[in-house]
């Protein structure tokens, strides 16, 4: 899943949980089922090729637009949303030695631990599973919408 979905979703649960023992793990843990969820990826894509900079790089400034936009409306328990934004995208931080290996020319390495976990539940990862990823945004749009606007959340 891209960044933003998965920012999307946690500030959805620090927004609708209000407790931070709650809402904090629980937006981790939604960073895996994302990705247990069919998702945009092309078979093969390689970390070192320019287009994965380029949408990875575009992923962040979304976060960080949407991360501004939380601050400026300042719905309740937005510093919690913003939280557990960044620690839905945070296990994605694991990949970066990935990254860094990949673009510096190196063989990558074998996966292991959470890794390996990680790595493995990403069972579909195809051009199509952008439909998903699209409808993933809207639906979490329009929950974050409800959840900052109605008080039956």
């Amino acid at each position: 899943m891209r960044a933003i979905n998965h920012a999307l979703t946690g500030a959805i649960i620090g927004l609708a949980s209000g407790n931070v023992w709650v809402a904090a793990p629980a937006a981790v843990a939604s960073h895996f089922a994302l990705d247990v969820i069919p998702h945009h990826n092309f078979k093969g894509e390689s970390m070192h090729r320019p287009i994965f900079f380029k949408v990875l790089v575009l992923d962040f400034i979304f976060c960080m637009v949407f991360a501004g936009l939380l601050f400026y409306w300042r719905p309740n328990d937005w510093p919690l949303a913003i939280v557990c934004a960044f620690l839905a995208v945070a296990p994605d931080f694991m990949w970066f030695p990935k990254y860094k290996r990949a673009k510096n020319g190196h063989h990558p390495v074998e996966h292991t631990g959470i890794i390996r976990f990680h790595h493995d539940i990403q069972w579909f990862q195809r051009p199509i599973g952008g439909v998903v990823e699209i409808a993933w945004f809207f639906a979490a749009s329009f929950m974050l919408y409800a959840v900052i606007h109605y008080s039956w959340f």
